[in-house]
């Protein structure tokens, strides 16, 4: 933390605010933990545990809004979008759709959101032929 959330102040490393004396302790404590969930967030992303790494940047961003949680967290939905194509072009629509679902619980990208109007759109038109041919096949 470079300033002091109350007077704005710059800090070096005191716990204390040298101008408005704030005691900013628990201001550092919160940092840590929203920097320590953003390094189990990528730790379980790059082990393929998707939601737990979903989770605890959601954490981390109830925490706080730095710099390096919202990069974690643009970085977790890329990887995210990136895996939900890769699942549409092996025609694994609905593991796609899972994935852009928890994509969009972190933020709800223009892509993400085509991509997932796309997909179900799909799903509509395959279902409606699939009705279709079931009921020709009835006449």
């Amino acid at each position: 933390m470079e300033r002091c959330p109350t007077c704005k102040a710059r800090l070096k490393s005191a716990v204390i605010c040298p101008r408005c004396q704030t005691d900013l302790n628990r201001v550092f404590k919160i940092n840590e933990r929203a920097e320590f969930l953003c390094q189990y967030a990528i730790a379980r992303l790059e082990q393929q545990n998707i939601k737990p790494a979903v989770w605890a940047i959601k954490e981390a961003l109830l925490l706080q809004r730095n710099k390096l949680v919202l990069a974690t967290q643009q970085f977790i939905v890329k990887r995210l979008e990136q895996q939900a194509v890769a699942n549409l072009t092996h025609n694994k629509q609905a593991l796609a759709i899972e994935t852009l679902e928890l994509s969009l619980s972190l933020k709800k990208t223009p892509f993400a959101l085509a991509l997932h109007e796309f997909i179900k759109q799909q799903d509509s038109e395959t279902h409606t032929k699939e009705c279709l041919a079931e009921n020709i096949g009835l006449l």
